[in-house]
């Protein structure tokens, strides 16, 4: 191998050039590997979200039927299950 600075053969596994002391190839940065990321548990998330749908249904049987009131209920009990599926599909 012949080094790229000054041009001098030097052996093909060294690592500097015996005569300028050029490296004969820029290292690569190590990379500083931390702790794995844990997975975080999905029941808690879960747990809320019954807790929630639980909640929206108990308001539906208590609103009386017609009422803007009911139709809200309606709307933030279908709003909750899209959220959710959306959700549950990015994890």
């Amino acid at each position: 191998m012949i080094c790229r600075s000054c041009g001098h053969q030097i052996a093909a596994n060294a690592i500097v050039c015996y005569k300028c002391g050029t490296p004969t190839e820029i290292p690569a940065p190590v990379a500083k590997q931390g702790p794995p990321a844990l997975p975080r548990p999905l029941w808690p998330a879960l747990l809320i979200l019954v807790g929630l749908v639980a909640l929206e249904l108990w308001a539906l049987a208590n609103t009386g039927s017609g009422t803007p009131a009911r139709w809200a209920v309606w709307g933030a009990l279908a709003l909750t299950v899209v959220s959710a599926a959306a959700w549950l599909r990015r994890r």
